[in-house]
């Protein structure tokens, strides 16, 4: 990094290119538009937070590290999912539910699960009827570690 702070722009920039992804994509998978992305990483527009969550969740980091508040080595994965649970469930017993299921599964999985996992989890857990929902639930996209 430089001796100078990044911007708020820069550091989606820098991300998103960390990502392999274009403007365009990260614009999709926030469901923003593209002259949104441009104008933010530009600097020309002020960012609210709004918009600012719907990129940090789809670049896979918190709000924190995108704002500079925290360097991206100081978000653990624990610290990434209380922040992901408590912008995506209101109900403090969803949330608690949402993070032991999150754990359960990176559990399952035999590894540590990656805040990039996140979406998947989440999706996993409001499609189930059920906490404990059956095996292919735990069969995340990219998964390669399938055997039970």
């Amino acid at each position: 990094m430089n001796s100078r702070k990044e911007t708020v722009g820069q550091r989606i920039q820098r991300c998103r290119e960390e990502a392999e992804l274009s403007q365009g994509e990260l614009a999709e998978k926030a469901g923003v538009s593209l002259a949104t992305v441009a104008r933010i990483e530009s600097g020309k527009v002020p960012v609210l937070d709004g918009f600012l969550q719907l990129i940090a969740e789809a670049l896979g980091c918190t709000l924190e590290y995108l704002r500079g508040e925290v360097e991206k080595t100081e978000v653990s994965p624990d610290f990434a999912l209380d922040k992901y649970a408590e912008s995506r469930f209101q109900n403090p017993e969803v949330r608690k539910e949402f993070k032991a299921f999150a754990k359960s599964v990176a559990s399952f999985r035999g590894r540590k699960w990656e805040a990039s996992d996140l979406a998947s989890v989440e999706r996993v857990f409001l499609e189930s009827d059920e906490l404990s929902c059956e095996r292919e639930c735990f069969h995340l996209p990219g998964d390669t570690n399938g055997q039970v």
